[in-house]
């Protein structure tokens, strides 16, 4: 989740493709106070970031792969569904008995302006940063437990010099090869070899 500028993008970002109805989803906007309370919480980011990458779950599934209790998750759910965060959405396997939760087709646009509360703001940015440095702790517990190919992380930094037009650029593109990326993604399935893989691109001026 990218999240330290305005019209910034988060999980389940990808080219529109169409949804369950058959028409094409925009990114979710999510720019009033109240939603960016609601985003603001490191478990209910984890669970975002989670169904961005797992596609549909049942609250049952989500509360397993978090460790948390079902009461948790579901208080959690309820709340990011209020805030237009997540959307409840038909069984996989047509079974209305189960309610599965889905984050938007085409993700949520987080906007963070000079018109965004500064106490709002900074909540938001210090969630996502303890919701990455806890996903990566935890990537460092279970790496000596994974495959040899899958053990590593790999980091990428550059420091470059860009007008500010160039800069809105190179974000735009930056998203769209992503979006590119977690299309693929959604092909996939348990089982054929693949996993969830975080990547978080962070773009701020660079002060030496």
């Amino acid at each position: 989740m990218d999240d330290t500028t305005a019209g910034t993008t988060t999980a389940g970002t990808a080219p529109q493709q169409p949804n369950q109805a058959g028409t094409a989803d925009e990114a979710r906007r999510v720019d009033g106070v109240a939603q960016l309370r609601a985003v603001s919480h490191p478990t209910r980011l984890r669970i975002i970031s989670l169904l961005g990458g797992a596609g549909p779950m049942t609250t049952g599934a989500v509360a397993e792969a978090i460790h948390e209790t079902v009461g948790t998750v579901s208080y959690h759910l309820r709340l990011l569904e209020q805030n237009g965060l997540i959307d409840k959405v038909p069984s996989p396997d047509g079974d209305r008995r189960k309610s599965y939760w889905a984050v938007p087709q085409d993700g949520i646009t987080v906007n963070l302006d000079r018109h965004t509360l500064p106490t709002s703001g900074e909540a938001l940015l210090h969630a996502a940063r303890q919701n990455r440095d806890r996903a990566y702790d935890r990537f460092l517990h279970a790496a000596q437990d994974l495959p040899q190919e899958w053990s590593s992380a790999r980091d990428i930094d550059f420091v470059t010099r860009l007008t500010a037009q160039e800069w809105s650029t190179m974000l735009d593109e930056l998203a769209a090869f992503m979006g590119r990326w977690e299309a693929i993604g959604r092909r996939h399935t348990d089982g054929d070899d693949s996993r969830m893989v975080m990547t978080v691109l962070t773009s701020f001026p660079y002060e030496p």
